[in-house]
């Protein structure tokens, strides 16, 4: 299962860490994660502004099957729109990790 990774980036000096760490753990629960801060490596932070990462990253959402919230995701702009996203396309939402392992594996 292809898993994205949403939670709080602007204002987060951690928030490369954070993903890094839920991108390990998805991966070591047997799925793929999807891990929007490696849009970095094509898209410089100092010149693409935050509706352009949007404009990217929301698509990149309708190819995964769930979305792992982290932690303050809440008080993210970015991370509720994912949220609401996933919602309504009926994806799984996990918000805590041992929920992605229950769900176990299942290959696409």
């Amino acid at each position: 299962m292809k898993i994205y990774i949403s939670g709080p980036i602007t204002n987060n000096p951690r928030y490369r860490e954070q993903f890094a760490e839920a991108a390990v753990k998805i991966k070591e629960l047997g799925h793929e994660p999807i891990n929007p801060v490696n849009l970095q490596c094509v898209l410089d932070p100092l010149t693409t502004s935050w509706d352009e990462y949007m404009t990217v990253c929301i698509p990149l959402l309708s190819i995964c099957q769930g979305i792992y919230m982290l932690e303050g995701w809440q008080n993210s702009k970015g991370a509720v729109q994912e949220f609401w996203q996933a919602w309504s396309r009926d994806l799984r939402i996990f918000r805590r990790l041992e929920e992605v392992s229950i769900c176990g594996t299942s290959a696409i």
